[in-house]
Order: C-alpha cells, then sequence, then structure tokens
C-alpha cells in the first residue's frame, strides 16, 4: 500500500468513527410516565418490579400510562430500570397534581418548592412529593420499586414514614407468596 491509499484509509477510518459517536450521541427523548390515581386518593404509592403476576403498563403515543388502585401498591411485571421517563400525576376524573420538591435550593426551574406554598396550601391542597426509587434485599435477590407520595404537605411526614414503610413491607410479603 502506497502512502496516499494509506492516507485515504486512515482518513476513511476517522469519519467512520466520527459518524459512529455523532450517531450514539442522538438527543433521546424520554416518554412522559402517567399516573393516573383514585379520586381523592391521599397516601403513599408503591410500584414494586418483576413481578410475576404484575401488569404491563399501557402504551401509547410514546406514553406510558399506570393506572394507581386505592390500595396505593401497583405490582409491574417489567424491570425497573426500563420504566424511565418525565413523571406525571392525575385523579381519574378530577385532573392534574402539582409535584411539589421540598427544598427551594433542588428544585428545578419551573416547578414548586414548599416555600413557593402559601399556609393554605400547605394545609389544604393536595400535592405529590418524594418521587424516588428504593430496593428491598431479601433472600431471591433485590426487590425494587419506586415510590411517591400524595398528600397535603401538612401530613407528609405521616405518609413519608408509617404508610410509606407498611406499603412496602406488605408489597414485600405479597412478592415472597407470588414465588
Amino acid at each position: 500500500m502506497n502512502m496516499l491509499q494509506t492516507t485515504k484509509l486512515n482518513l476513511l477510518l476517522y469519519v467512520t468513527v466520527i459518524i459512529g459517536i455523532a450517531a450514539s450521541c442522538e438527543n433521546r427523548t424520554l416518554p412522559s410516565i402517567k399516573y393516573i390515581l383514585p379520586d381523592d386518593f391521599e397516601g403513599a404509592v408503591v410500584i414494586v418490579f418483576d413481578q410475576v403476576n404484575g401488569i404491563s403498563p399501557a402504551q401509547a403515543d410514546g406514553s406510558i400510562a399506570i393506572e394507581v388502585p386505592q390500595s396505593g401498591i401497583v405490582s409491574l411485571n417489567m424491570a425497573g430500570d426500563s420504566l424511565q421517563g418525565r413523571p406525571s400525576f392525575e385523579y381519574k376524573s378530577k385532573g392534574s397534581l402539582s409535584y411539589v420538591f421540598a427544598r427551594k435550593e433542588i428544585t428545578p426551574e419551573g416547578n414548586m418548592s414548599f416555600d413557593d406554598l402559601t399556609p393554605d396550601d400547605f394545609a389544604n391542597k393536595v400535592y405529590v412529593m418524594n418521587y424516588d426509587r428504593g430496593t428491598v434485599n431479601r433472600p431471591r435477590g433485590t426487590l425494587q420499586f419506586q415510590t411517591f407520595i400524595v398528600c397535603k404537605p401538612k401530613d407528609g411526614n405521616y405518609y413519608a414514614s408509617r404508610d410509606k414503610g407498611n406499603k412496602i413491607a406488605l408489597a414485600t410479603q405479597v412478592d415472597q407468596q407470588e414465588k
């Protein structure tokens, strides 16, 4: 191979690598995940993943819909890592709920924190808070779950400690019985 052929081959290799890098940096849009709650629901919601008898969430137009039962516990037959997206929350027939962050310094632009609420809203208006993931260790491996709380901010500590903990424990027991 002469020098000109080597240069052309190297140039072709560089262009191929650059195209490959550019293609892998494609801006992927995450789907929206809509949680549909029973009207007037307040409490902790626990979504448990990898359940044999779990449901598959509805999917349409690049969006995922998960209907939450009155118990607040949802069993899905999908892996926790596969549920990625922008969450939104709404009551079945009453419309959307706002998500509120606990601290102003971690609040993304365009969202609310407790600092933005009036005393009346803090005491009387229902919001979604504490959208988080977690795991529970068990004999057969790790159980993945997603949680959030739907309540008046003044009741948040109760739902975050007692109700959420009880539902995680109950979901773990149900998971043990399924296998």
